[in-house]
């Protein structure tokens, strides 16, 4: 087509150097000629959508690189176990607080002897008023000592103490099992019903239900099976070789048997989890979350509320 516009301005211009000859073999029939400007109008077609494709990966690639996604999540993970240690050192440092009020508490409490003493110097100040009366000797006596009733809180505090003091075995508390879960040095064995167990229970904790439950929730009946635990303990020993196995139980008396009979079984050193399942529901979800200091479970958090995030 080029050829034939070319040749046809050199004609009318009056080109010296223009000749018909050089059309010779050309087709230059109208057919001819509209096929040639279809095949330049797809050419051009082929060069705009090139053009299109191009910005299209241009705009793809700015977008974050997969580098970049990664820096972002490493970085989202870090800030997440900062928040868990700032929640982590609240909590360590609410719990120091709570046992320094109960330790000057008990300070101050007095004891049975000495309140038995001040009850015996009380009587004997009132029977030596009463006989100066009856003398008819004017003796006014100030009777100034008085028995506080204890706090039924630091009584069951202290006989709970006494309690464990007692045992052969340690007892440690949901915080100090979190810790040793997260150095890897302990392993939870939750000796409760199966279906306790299947309901509720706390991330990683190996099943070996001490006990089997039956009736509903109004004639709840708990039964004692310690051999259906030996079984299941028996296959355990991989998970449980060389760290120290947290018996988690609910305060049913069938627990403490479970760890009597677990440490003539295994060689390995058998704890307590002061409280079972309930104590650790209160300073962590069952996933091991870290609950906010101020977010309580079960009665405790009768003047709080729930989020998603609970």
């Amino acid at each position: 087509l080029s050829g034939v516009l070319c040749g046809h301005r050199g004609r009318e211009g009056g080109d010296p150097g223009w000749s018909a000859s050089g059309l010779t073999g050309m087709d230059a029939s109208l057919r001819s000629l509209l096929e040639a400007g279809a095949e330049i109008a797809r050419e051009q077609q082929n060069v705009i959508d090139v053009q299109l494709s191009r910005e299209y990966v241009a705009n793809w690639t700015e977008g974050p690189s997969a580098e970049e996604i990664r820096s972002r999540r490493s970085m989202e993970r870090k800030m997440a176990d900062a928040n868990s240690a700032a929640l982590e050192a609240a909590e360590e440092a609410r719990l120091a607080s709570i046992r320094a009020r109960a330790e000057e508490a008990a300070a101050r409490s007095r004891s049975a002897e000495a309140r038995a003493a001040e009850d015996d110097a009380r009587r004997a100040l009132m029977e030596a008023s009463r006989r100066a009366k009856e003398e008819g000797v004017d003796l006014s006596i100030a009777v100034g000592a008085s028995a506080r009733e204890p706090d039924p809180e630091d009584v069951k505090r202290e006989a709970t103490a006494a309690e464990e003091d007692a045992l052969p075995w340690r007892v440690i508390d949901a915080i100090d099992c979190y810790r040793s879960l997260k150095e890897g040095v302990a392993v939870l064995l939750d000796v409760r019903p199966r279906k306790d167990h299947d309901r509720e229970a706390i991330k990683g904790s190996l099943s070996a239900p001490a006990a089997d439950l039956s009736g509903g929730i109004s004639d709840r009946v708990v039964t004692p099976n310690l051999d259906n635990m030996a079984s299941r303990v028996a296959k355990l020993t991989d998970e449980l070789k060389g760290k120290t196995v947290v018996v988690v139980g609910d305060g049913e008396p069938y627990v403490r048997d479970a760890i009597r009979a677990l440490r003539v079984t295994i060689g390995e050193e058998v704890a307590e989890m002061r409280g079972g399942q309930v104590a650790w529901l209160k300073y962590y979800t069952p996933a091991g979350k870290p609950r906010p200091r101020y977010v309580g479970y079960g009665k405790d958090n009768e003047e709080t509320f729930w989020t998603a995030s609970n």
